[in-house]
């Protein structure tokens, strides 16, 4: 069974997330199976009904980042994987109030760690196919410029002494202390997983060479042997006011 033969298969055999998925992704004529239907079918599937219940407007941190079911990155993640896109009505439905928020939120930040939930939505939004919102490409692009800041210059001089900073926590004495310098105004300089799904699914990043390089270099730096060695999520943060 060769590659086509074994997509056409998918289409017939799978259930409705694989038929969607290997009739636009896999197929290279899409048009020769009827896509619209396909693509009916799947959002009226149980599983894609159920995730997008529970895709809810909460762009709290907690609503954003968590391990619950109806946390953003959960439940944007499991559509996404699903086959959902942009241009698919109830879909788009459930993602405006999260590219409305991240759209006037780079206007005007209002947490420190800003940059983190502005990445976690955007990378997520690049993987529906809203890569071209001026919000998602601003912050694509300014998390790109961030990291080649630090992984240009290759080094993996990232902590401090932990008593560096006043009330270093006895509970976090196992863990080490990343440098202030790599965090300002919560602009942590290393990368996160959604910073390399934002990157790769961006439209135009990986394409223009004013963009390539530095994204090679940002992965060149994850692949070297020494950032393999750092601790899994870096270390610890401090934030000014004595908070760890």
């Amino acid at each position: 069974m060769n590659d086509r033969e074994l997509a056409a298969w998918l289409v017939e055999k799978g259930g409705p997330a694989i038929r969607y998925r290997a009739a636009t992704e896999l197929l290279s004529e899409p048009d020769s199976v009827d896509v619209d239907r396909r693509r009916k079918e799947l959002l009226e599937s149980r599983l894609v009904e159920l995730w997008l219940g529970r895709l809810v407007p909460d762009t709290s941190p907690t609503g954003l980042h968590h391990s619950k079911n109806t946390a953003y990155e959960n439940a944007m993640g499991k559509l996404t994987q699903l086959g959902c896109t942009m241009r698919m009505s109830a879909f788009d439905q459930r993602t405006l109030p999260f590219r409305r928020w991240l759209q006037n939120e780079v206007q005007t930040p209002k947490q420190f760690f800003g940059p983190f939930y502005w990445t976690l939505l955007a990378s997520l939004l690049a993987m529906a196919g809203y890569g071209e919102d001026e919000a998602v490409k601003k912050v694509l692009t300014r998390r790109l410029e961030t990291l080649y800041e630090l992984t240009h210059r290759g080094s993996y001089d990232l902590y401090v002494d932990q008593d560096t900073y006043p009330g270093f926590p006895k509970a976090f004495r196992n863990h080490p202390l990343i440098n202030s310098k790599l965090y300002e105004e919560g602009n942590l300089q290393l990368p996160w997983i959604h910073d390399l799904n934002g990157l790769a699914n961006s439209p135009d990043l990986p394409y223009d060479e004013r963009y390539a390089n530095k994204i090679d270099t940002i992965v060149s730096y994850i692949l070297h042997p020494e950032y393999q060695k750092l601790p899994q999520g870096y270390g610890i943060l401090y934030v000014p006011k004595r908070h760890y």
